[in-house]
């Protein structure tokens, strides 16, 4: 009990300090990131809007605003390519 007693009163410390020192530099968020490289960047023939890129790490993502925000997806599987087709409900495979 007096160690969950000290853990909590050192994480509460720190979460207070958090606010006193600021990471230097002014960084933003300016596109996906997936903790690992970045592959097969593949734009829509359909609307040049819409691309999917995928990531080692096993994460994908979609934008349809030509990157300005992304979603990110998973399949559970490092996606190895994007295919888009015809098909009017179904515009993306992957595999």
């Amino acid at each position: 009990m007096i160690f969950f007693l000290l853990r909590l009163a050192v994480t509460a410390a720190l979460m207070l300090a958090d606010g006193v020192y600021s990471r230097p530099g002014d960084f933003k968020i300016i596109g996906p990131g997936g903790g690992g490289a970045m592959f097969h960047p593949t734009i829509s023939p359909h609307d040049p809007n819409t691309v999917l890129v995928s990531c080692d790490m096993t994460g994908s993502y979609i934008t349809h605003d030509a990157g300005k925000s992304w979603r990110m997806f998973n399949l559970r599987g490092v996606v190895r390519f994007f295919v888009f087709n015809n098909l009017p409900l179904l515009r993306a495979n992957m595999g």
